[in-house]
């Protein structure tokens, strides 16, 4: 299939198919071996992943948004979710290198997404 050059359809092929692209679908590791993190798990190694301990307030996400980790899962000041680096989306998984703590209102806003993606080509 043929798209015209400005067409952001054919930026996100390029980006996916191209020289140095990542592998589809993504696993979340470079050799795709990396296994999930189990559910009861993710909660706590996504904390960790964005530099904190159990039970730690006062963490920063990558947006500098302040989360508790007894907010999980709330949609308040200081609340957070488990975040996927790469967007499900996109192939990403739940495992180690995948995955992080990230306020609420980070993941309605974040570029990873696969609409996300979409909406800044078609900007472009």
């Amino acid at each position: 299939m043929s798209f015209p050059s400005n067409n952001p359809f054919r930026r996100l092929r390029n980006a996916l198919t191209g020289e140095g692209a990542i592998p589809f679908p993504f696993t979340g590791s470079p050799d795709g071996l990396e296994p999930e993190v189990p559910e009861s798990e993710r909660e706590a190694v996504a904390w960790a992943n964005a530099g904190g301990r159990p039970g730690e307030v006062g963490l920063r996400d990558q947006d500098g948004r302040l989360m508790d980790w007894h907010e999980f899962g709330q949609l308040n000041q200081r609340g957070w979710h488990v975040h996927q680096i790469v967007d499900g989306a996109l192939g990403g998984r739940y495992t180690r290198s995948n995955i992080i703590a990230r306020h609420w209102r980070g993941n309605g806003n974040d570029g990873s997404s696969l609409g996300g993606i979409l909406r800044r080509l078609y900007r472009d």
